[in-house]
């Protein structure tokens, strides 16, 4: 009997099975960041290229992340697994009716560009958006009840999704916008979404099969799951320190963009640079090969140093050095706050509500830069002020065999909200 039992418990290797679950995630994550700078271009001849513009679309963007986030989340734990997917299948092939479309001629509010731009792009893309918004963290959700190898930590799908991400930004500016035009581009990301959607549906069904056949290991697992000398519980404390993290990493890359299109280079699509280097630090950061903590930190700790002193001496650097600076120091910070909420991430149980608060600090980040900070300063005040709060992520002498050391980073973080 006891044989038996163990045997059961050990997950399967299904090697093509798992490799459809990351298609999933590559696909929904290619989708996504095809579709942001496709909207972009289509909106450039309307609005212009102001940073103004991009920041708006990627409120608009980390908005329906949001929202995504929160849908999966409450559905997976107020409907269960089995009938969330039912629910998901629906509203997956529902979208099918909604694919973006062309723009069409209409008056512009130029007096209030950001929420003329909102207005369109929720008529566009709304709801495709959403539903590839939904995709990660519920794949993730299905493959840790799938019973496959690596399924109990399967944060590692995350990694794959982000590098679907920076694979799909990179090759919008060097592969598809110079040899495509806009309804061609528009054409076969539908032809996209739509293998996309049967993806997902294979999906759901590899993970309902498998769950419904692995019971024991489910019942192994979840024991496993809640316990708390295993998976410290999720506190208040903890969430707020998952808010802090993500706002300050999200506030970074918009900040720090618009410091360089406005003051370093003015250049159609460089925006693509900033954020692919923000992409990156999330599949170093949830990788298994990671840089030491306190090199990270002494990196940071010298990048805010240098962009400080651009902030009150801007010439006295040359333009290339300053540009190198405030990439370098984008992506050190960016890798810190990142490396700190893969230390910090929960049980599989727990995974949707881990990213749903990641979600929230990143739109409060992009909403503070975007919309709140253009009224309330005259400069780009945000730049420094987010430069000290990374500061105090940076803690150059915490050592990785200390975990409280690195605890009490995220604890000082968290009380100024908890």
């Amino acid at each position: 009997m006891t044989d038996r039992s163990n045997s059961a418990a050990i997950p399967h290797r299904a090697p093509a099975a798992t490799a459809l679950f990351v298609l999933s995630v590559l696909a929904s994550a290619c989708l996504m960041f095809l579709l942001q700078p496709l909207l972009a271009r289509m909106l450039l001849p309307v609005f212009g290229g102001s940073p103004a513009v991009w920041n708006t679309c990627m409120v608009f963007f980390q908005m329906l992340l949001l929202a995504g986030y929160a849908y999966a989340h409450t559905s997976v734990s107020r409907l269960g697994i089995p009938r969330q997917m039912m629910l998901h299948a629906a509203i997956v092939l529902g979208s099918l009716a909604m694919l973006p479309h062309a723009l069409a001629a209409m008056p512009v509010d130029t007096a209030h560009p950001e929420l003329a731009v909102l207005r369109l792009l929720v008529g566009m893309a709304a709801v495709p958006f959403f539903v590839l918004s939904t995709n990660s963290s519920l794949t993730q959700r299905w493959f840790s009840v799938a019973a496959l190898r690596g399924s109990a930590d399967p944060f590692w799908l995350y990694a794959a999704s982000n590098t679907g991400s920076l694979v799909a930004l990179v090759a919008y500016p060097l592969l598809v916008e110079p040899n495509l035009g806009v309804r061609a581009q528009l054409h076969y990301w539908a032809i996209g979404y739509v293998a996309f959607a049967l993806i997902t549906i294979a999906t759901m069904y590899v993970a309902h099969r498998r769950m419904r056949s692995s019971a024991p290991l489910h019942a192994a697992d979840s024991a496993t799951q809640h316990d708390t000398s295993t998976h410290p519980a999720v506190t208040t404390r903890r969430r707020m320190a998952w808010v802090a993290l993500s706002a300050i990493a999200s506030s970074l890359l918009l900040s720090i963009t618009m410091e360089i299109s406005t003051d370093v280079i003015a250049a159609p699509l460089f925006w693509v640079l900033p954020l692919a280097l923000y992409l990156l630090s999330f599949i170093v950061a949830f990788s298994s090969h990671r840089p030491r903590r306190a090199a990270v930190s002494y990196a940071t700790l010298l990048g805010i140093a240098l962009c400080l002193v651009l902030v009150i001496v801007p010439t006295v650097l040359p333009l290339w050095f300053a540009l190198i600076v405030l990439l370098a120091t984008l992506f050190a910070g960016a890798l810190l706050c990142h490396g700190d909420l893969a230390d910090d991430r929960p049980s599989a149980h727990d995974l949707t509500s881990f990213y749903l608060w990641i979600s929230v600090g990143g739109a409060i980040g992009g909403i503070t830069n975007s919309l709140v900070a253009p009224l309330i300063f005259s400069s780009i005040a945000e730049y420094p002020i987010t430069l000290l709060l990374l500061a105090l992520v940076v803690r150059p002498h915490h050592a990785e065999r200390d975990p409280w050391s690195r605890r009490s980073a995220r604890e000082m973080l968290a009380s100024p909200v908890a």
